[in-house]
């Protein structure tokens, strides 16, 4: 006998077959909240990421708010892991509007602070690139991660002073 969790991600995976991904998503949405353990829910969550991949942001939203979804651990998730698809398959914008989404609905969230910092260190990554590209050169970004922790900050601080780098930055 099929259990619920297994027709949920069958229906989902027959959906996404015929390229129908908003009735896929519901399906491996579903059966996130049915998941019973932490790998089944990773699987689903892995499956709705495939099927987003082929939608713009605002869909993505669209249909997580269409879906109710009242696991914000899973929402939280899904925005999340969109966004990072996005940014990496090269749709700034896109990722952008999802990241920036977490942020407004999870503010104080590991995930809302990681989307932010992603967020800003792209911006400053970006203006680096364009001044290099338009003929000045010599910039390089020098990332350190301050594990949002105050020895981690110090140990990142020493670290940069140590390169006697001209200019820092750090969040506020």
């Amino acid at each position: 006998m099929i259990n619920y969790t297994k027709a949920l991600q069958t229906a989902g995976d027959v959906f996404a077959a015929r390229n129908e991904d908003s009735q896929a998503f519901y399906f491996y949405l579903e059966g996130m909240g049915h998941a019973t353990d932490a790998h089944q829910n990773q699987d689903f969550l892995e499956r709705i990421l495939a099927v987003t991949a082929r939608m713009p942001s605002e869909k993505i939203i669209a249909l997580v708010d269409g879906a109710g979804a009242q696991d914000t651990d899973n929402t939280g998730r899904i925005l999340y892991g969109s966004g990072v698809a996005k940014l990496e398959g090269q749709d700034k914008e896109g990722a952008a509007k999802l990241l920036k989404e977490i942020v407004a609905r999870f503010a104080g969230t590991p995930e809302a602070e990681q989307a932010a910092g992603e967020r800003a260190l792209n911006a400053i990554q970006m203006a680096v690139d364009a001044v290099n590209q338009s003929g000045q050169s010599g910039f390089t970004l020098l990332v350190r991660d301050t594990l949002s922790d105050p020895a981690g900050a110090a140990a990142a601080v020493r670290y940069l002073e140590k390169t006697r780098l001209p200019v820092s930055s750090a969040p506020w």
